[in-house]
């Protein structure tokens, strides 16, 4: 190679990095020890089994590493934008080597794998491949949840992959059969005569109450999780619990929103329907006169609940 002047001048700023690097490391080595004898590391965060790729990008950045991290993520954002699903996973990747405890991106990076990058795989099996990856990203082991196990984001982001992703609600062709292989994905936690839409909407139930408990989650958001968490007790069959559940929700939400009364109100329109649709008249009108009891407001008619109820319900139901 002819290290010729214009070489040298490109391959300056390289040589730099390189450099400092190698100044940084011994420097990093000792801060990172006095780290350890005053236990300032996270649980988790120590080097033994780490692969010369983790190494190098902690303790070679040094304090160069949240620079790079903001940088990466940045660019993260444009390929976003650029739908470059696949190279986003990858820059993850590298971002999570850096900077483990950043509970974002863990949830970004399963979104992206359970969306953008599933769908584009035709066959089920393929796309389940891709569904089942931000499972593990989020629940493996040494994965998100069990390095940011207080945030509650990596809960409502796995409570929401099974709930929507993982089921007919996410309206894809193979829904039933994702919620097949999660059924078998935890076969040891499934309960007796319970079938497998049943065994998602309840992990999706338990993720989202999970959330709800985290100290980091706001007033809102806390809400929110409970009132998915009633959603997908609504999925599994519990209708009882989940009319206790929203009357209670209600009783605790301030008197200014109506999240909770409008899941409820919404909870009761599809029973009526569903019921209906079903041919069953006698269990459709007492859940109607639960409707009126609760809401004394709802004037309409049972006959007239049942055209509001199909118009904004029926599609819907229809495709679950």
């Amino acid at each position: 190679m002819n290290w010729g002047p214009e070489v040298i001048r490109k391959a300056t700023p390289l040589l730099v990095i390189l450099a400092a690097l190698a100044l940084i490391v011994p420097v990093q080595m000792k801060v990172d020890a006095v780290r350890l004898e005053h236990k300032l590391t996270p649980a988790g965060e120590e080097r033994a089994g780490r692969s010369a790729v983790e190494v190098i990008a902690t303790v070679g950045l040094g304090g160069f590493r949240g620079l790079a991290v903001d940088y990466l993520w940045f660019r993260t954002m444009q390929m976003q934008a650029e739908r470059r699903y696949y190279e986003i996973a990858l820059l993850c990747q590298l971002i999570l080597k850096m900077e483990p405890y950043f509970p974002q991106i863990w949830a970004f990076h399963a979104w992206n794998m359970a969306y953008n990058i599933s769908v584009e795989t035709p066959d089920k099996e393929g796309r389940w491949r891709w569904i089942e990856q931000s499972l593990d990203i989020l629940e493996g082991e040494n994965q998100g949840l069990a390095l940011n196990g207080d945030s509650y984001v990596l809960y409502w982001e796995l409570g929401w992959i099974y709930y929507h992703r993982c089921t007919p609600k996410g309206r894809d062709d193979h829904g039933r059969y994702f919620a097949s292989q999660v059924a078998r994905r935890h076969a040891s936690r499934r309960r007796e005569g319970e079938g497998a839409l049943s065994v998602v909407f309840r992990l999706a139930e338990e993720n989202f109450r999970a959330a709800a408990e985290k100290d980091d989650i706001s007033p809102l958001m806390r809400r929110r999780a409970q009132g998915m968490a009633v959603h997908a007790m609504e999925a599994r069959g519990d209708w009882a619990g989940a009319e206790r559940e929203w009357l209670r929700l209600i009783d605790e939400s301030p008197p200014d929103e109506d999240t909770a009364r409008n899941g409820l109100n919404n909870f009761y329109m599809g029973i009526i329907f569903r019921y209906h649709a079903q041919g069953n008249a006698e269990e459709s009108r007492r859940w109607f006169g639960r409707l009126q009891k609760h809401f004394p407001e709802h004037t309409l008619s049972y006959e007239e609940t049942l055209k509001q109820a199909g118009r904004e319900l029926g599609d819907i139901m229809g495709r679950e």
